[in-house]
Formats: C-alpha cells, structure tokens, sequence
C-alpha cells in the first residue's frame, strides 16, 4: 500500500492512532503544503513540529477570523434560517474572530476564568466527583468513565461558573449535543446544529433577564446588539467549557490503566498530580489541531507561506516533537510537560485552562482513591474525529 502525499485526519487510521503518523511527517514533510479544502483559500499548509506549531500560535500575522483574508466571500446572508441564525452566531464567538472584537469579548469574561474567582470550585467538583463515583456499579459492573463521570462533573463544573441552575442542566445539556457539528458536520448535521443553537439562545435569553448568580449574571443589564453576543459568548463557554474536558480526563484514565506502572506512581505519591496532568495533556490531547490565516505573507521553518492561506498547527504532533520532550512516545508522569500545547497559545490560548486543569486534577485524583484498579472491558475502543479527540466510551470493570 503506498503512502498517502498528504496528511488526512479523517482517515480511520489516523483517527485510530494519529501518532505513528505525525512521527512520519515530522521526519519526511513537516511544513506540508497540501490541497486546500475550500477555494476561498489559496493553499492550506500543516504545521508538525513544535517550534513551527508554537510560532504559528503567537505570530500577529496569523489569526482565526478567515473573513479577514477573504473579504466578500461569506454568502451568510443567501442562507436560509434556522442555517444564517447560525452562522451568525458562530461568527461573533471569541473563538473566531481577531482584535479589537476578540480583545472586547474576551476581557468581558476572563476574569471570571482566572484562577482567584474558581478556587471555591474545587471543593464542590471533589464532592461531585465523589457522589459520581458513589453510585457506580458493584464489583464486577461496567463503568463508563465519559457518560458516568467525566461528562456530569464536567459539564456541572462549567454550569457553576455561569450560575445555570440545577433545575435546568440537563436541558441545556441535552440541547449543547447537536452543536458539535458546527466543527464539521454534513447539511442534515448543521440543520440540527442550527435548531440547536436557536434553542439555547433562548433558554440563555430567559436565564441571562432572571438570573443573578454566576457569569450570567453580569449580563443582566445588556441590550440589542451586547445581548446578542452575551448570549454567543454564554453558548460558546458553556459548550467548551466540558466538550474538551470529557475526553481529557477520558485519555488520561486511558493511559493510566494503559501503564500501571504510571498509575502505582500516582497512587503511591499524589504530589505527582500536577505533573501527571500535564502530561496526560501532552500525551493524548483532546484538541488536536488549531486553526489560523495568514493576513500576510510570511515564512515559517523555511517555507514561504502566502497571505490568505489556511495554517493548520498540529497540537497533537508538536506534543510529541523528540526536539522538546525526551523519549516523546512514553508516557511519564515525572515529566516536566510544561511546554505542552494542548491548550493552544497566543491571545487564542484556552480561556478555561486553569479550569479544565482542575477538572482533570481532581477526577483522576478521585478514581484512584475509589477505583481499586483501572481495568478496561474487553470490548473494542472507537475513537471520534471531531471536535476533541477521544472515544465513545471507556468503559472500566469494577
């Protein structure tokens, strides 16, 4: 079988196992100009190794607002509803867009992320973590790590911090799992994506007009165009402060039952945790790839990249570049991980890091005091290509 010319994150291998195949690129192509996958940009370029990956995440010249490269060419306005709603919607969200909107947005909220404003959380997500693994299965039953634990303490977690109250979670959960295909989804997934979003615009409408606890609460006196994107930023923070989450914690407790050695270490010295989640991060993180534009021509290890062409730093990748980390395919929880990726960098670094820090933290922490062992049921792992890496279920024996 011959090897494909560029790299694909869709293919079932890769998705499988993408590791193997970064190693390949960054030895044989790891500034690689490939196929665009829109004519809007003129060549789509991806970034494997860490120093090309991190320079890309912090260069001025490079942002996410792809309007600013291809004036003209969004038709959102020829769609119809619910898709322009949509559209709308996902285009005013921090995530995409460049200063000043970006600076504007972001400073609206990110006091609320620093590391001051969560400390009061960490005890309410130990308890929750507890009461989770309370009512897990007697010896012998099967426990999934993402839908019995990993997704109720996170997805709470994040429904603290805006001040959703318990009553409603579950709604707000239910309605946040058709959005996952906005990050690539076909037309039938983006219709349900688009009555999703309508739906949690309005329950963030109603909550945002009554609620005086939490974020939201901030937004109570804003009007017309500022309530607009108060409700965008609410969505955006609520869906990513757990969609990530699950699945770090998930390939964390994958890779410890996947080395015991690993595993005895932490449960012999939980000091190590800190470390552990940094290299839980680095070894299998659930954002894969980044996304940025080139406003301008520049060169990046070597290569000239034109303006207007797609960059695509691969997070997973620049994770396991042998230049930074040592030995990069062992998992180690004494290693010093600290130039991980996974959380992006730049003014687009993750909002939530110090939080989904926390999270996985205190999760892992709680399964090895209340799992006796992490054993994995004999049943095949399927891996999800999305917006995060990471698997359907991980299910453990009891």
């Amino acid at each position: 079988m011959t090897s494909p010319r560029f790299f694909d994150h869709t293919d079932p291998a890769v998705v499988a196992d993408p590791y193997p195949h970064y190693a390949r690129w960054r030895e044989t192509d790891p500034i690689q100009r490939a196929p665009s996958p829109s004519q809007i940009f003129p060549e789509q370029w991806f970034l494997f190794r860490h120093a090309e990956v991190t320079q890309a995440l912090r260069d001025s010249r490079l942002g996410r607002d792809w309007h600013a490269v291809a004036p003209g060419q969004s038709r959102r306005d020829s769609l119809p509803e619910p898709l322009r709603a949509l559209v709308e919607l996902v285009d005013g969200w921090m995530l995409v867009v460049d200063p000043p909107l970006h600076t504007e947005l972001r400073g609206a909220v990110s006091d609320a992320f620093r590391p001051r404003a969560l400390a009061g959380l960490e005890d309410s997500i130990a308890r929750r973590a507890e009461a989770l693994l309370a009512r897990a299965p007697l010896a012998g039953g099967v426990f999934d790590v993402l839908a019995d634990f990993a997704l109720p303490l996170t997805s709470n977690a994040i429904a603290d911090v805006l001040g959703i109250p318990e009553a409603e979670r579950s709604e707000f959960l239910r309605a946040t799992r058709g959005l996952e295909a906005v990050f690539g989804g076909g037309p039938a997934q983006l219709q349900r994506a688009a009555v999703a979003a309508r739906e949690l615009s309005l329950l963030f409408e109603r909550l945002i007009a009554v609620t005086r606890d939490g974020l939201l609460a901030r937004f109570a006196d804003s009007r017309g165009e500022q309530r607009r994107r108060a409700i965008g930023t609410c969505i955006l923070l609520y869906g990513a402060g757990f969609a990530t989450t699950v699945h770090a914690i998930g390939n964390g407790v994958l890779a410890l039952a996947r080395h015991p050695e690993a595993c005895a270490e932490l449960r012999a010295d939980p000091s190590l945790l800190p470390s552990a989640v940094e290299e839980i991060l680095r070894y299998d993180p659930p954002t894969q790839r980044s996304q940025r534009f080139a406003h301008e021509s520049l060169e990046l290890g070597g290569r000239l990249v034109p303006k207007g062409a797609l960059i695509v730093p691969v997070l997973g990748s620049a994770n396991r570049d042998p230049e930074v980390f040592a030995d990069p395919e062992r998992f180690d929880v004494r290693r010093d991980s600290r130039a991980q990726v996974a959380f992006g960098g730049g003014i687009h670094s993750c909002l939530g890091a110090w939080l989904a820090r926390l999270e996985v933290r205190v999760a892992i922490a709680a399964l090895l005091r209340r799992v006796p062992h992490l054993n994995l049921a004999d049943e095949p792992l399927e891996w999800r290509e999305s917006a995060a890496r990471g698997l359907r279920r991980l299910p453990l024996v009891l």
